[in-house]
């Protein structure tokens, strides 16, 4: 299974991430790959999944943010943001994004972190 992680600059609590990520992948167990965009994404993810199998990646997919970014969620299995509606920096980014996902009916979840 791959998954993609999706994260805005404000998110900044590798601790909650790990909770919700160690919650979620009690229903996902067997996960290859993931792909991340952000550079903070990178952080938490090699990080979570450093003393597992699964790869941590950020393809080209596309020379283009917002490309590579839905790129990702076309190739992965269950796409997982980070999000804030109420968070302007990197919201509309995101919420594109999550519209792509819902535009493919791609498997997504869209955790609500506090500030």
């Amino acid at each position: 299974m791959t998954i993609s992680i999706h994260t805005q600059s404000k998110f900044e609590d590798y601790n909650f991430f790990k909770k919700k990520m160690d919650e979620l992948l009690t229903s996902y167990p067997k996960i290859e790959k993931c792909f991340y965009g952000r550079s903070q994404s990178k952080e938490y993810a090699t990080t979570y999944f450093k003393n597992s199998d699964t790869i941590c990646e950020n393809p080209k997919l596309s020379s283009f943010k917002i490309q590579n970014l839905y790129k990702q969620v076309e190739n992965s299995d269950l796409s997982i943001f980070f999000f804030r509606d109420d968070v302007k920096v990197g919201s509309m980014l995101t919420s594109k994004t999550i519209s792509r996902a819902k535009n493919l009916n791609k498997d997504f979840i869209v955790i609500e972190y506090s500030i």
